[in-house]
């Protein structure tokens, strides 16, 4: 007997970066690209969010003050990209 299998269904996938500070990123993101904020949180001091705009979805995270954020070609000269999103 053979057993069948069905795949499931990818609705999206989704970068995440680090950032110095939430909420300055998210400004950049709904104020010049057009993003939504599809999540933010904890509500009394938030340091994640999700953000959507057409098919894509970023997840942004603030760390600890004393850890910078380090881009990738700073650290990797051959790792120059986080994410590529499609504009036709």
């Amino acid at each position: 007997m053979t057993a069948t299998t069905t795949q499931a269904q990818l609705g999206y996938i989704a970068p995440f970066f680090i950032v110095r500070d939430v909420m300055p990123a998210i400004a950049f993101y709904k104020d010049r690209l057009g993003f939504e904020v599809t999540f933010l949180g904890p509500e009394d001091d938030p340091y994640f969010a999700m953000l959507k705009r057409d098919g894509v979805r970023l997840m942004l995270k603030a760390i600890t003050p004393e850890v910078q954020p380090t881009p990738n070609p700073s650290r990797h000269h051959w790792a120059r990209w986080d994410a590529y999103v499609y504009t036709p």
